[in-house]
């Protein structure tokens, strides 16, 4: 008897433990189901983020886009891509500037393009010096000592500004 008495405490035991872990394993599947739906809510509101994103960058490159035919169109800008890597890492070969004709006039600190239009240079005023200026590329370590720029306002001569990586607009010039 004192045999059987065991046994059957032991199945008990064994009961009790057996329906704690089928309520536990229970509750724990109605977390996972919780949480996967949480997940799933959770992606939805991401791609909704996404999208608005997406939506914003558009509309702000078809205002850029306008902007620059705008000016284009009055003769006070004209856009073009960058090549060579002289002002890495602030102006890229994959931007696009626009560039400011005359009449306007410099500081130390502004991008300028001139030379042969066919290969001109883009490089930022480093110093004024008698009778024009002193240029170097961002990404070089010695000024340009043959380039010195006559006159502010040549007619070779224009200012940058940059249309930076989509959406950001960034002024290239140093302190402003």
């Amino acid at each position: 008897l004192e045999v059987r008495i065991e046994e059957l405490e032991a199945k008990l035991e064994a009961a009790n433990t057996f329906q704690i872990l089928t309520g536990s394993r229970e509750s724990l599947a109605r977390d996972i189901a919780s949480l996967e739906s949480q997940a799933a809510s959770l992606s939805t509101d991401v791609g909704a983020v996404q999208g608005a994103l997406f939506q914003a960058r558009s509309e702000l490159g078809r205002i850029l886009a306008a902007t620059a035919s705008i000016e284009t169109a009055v003769g006070s800008f004209i856009s073009t891509k960058v090549a060579g890597t002289s002002m890495e890492p602030g102006i890229t070969e994959r931007d696009l500037v626009f560039l400011k004709l005359p009449p306007f006039s410099v500081v130390t600190g502004d991008v300028i393009v001139s030379g042969n239009p066919a290969c001109p240079y883009m490089h930022r005023i480093v110093a004024a010096v008698a009778g024009g200026w002193q240029t170097k590329g961002d990404n070089r370590s010695v000024v340009d000592n043959k380039w010195q720029w006559p006159g502010v306002c040549s007619e070779q001569l224009t200012l940058c500004r940059k249309i930076g990586t989509m959406p950001s607009w960034r002024n290239l010039s140093v302190g402003k």
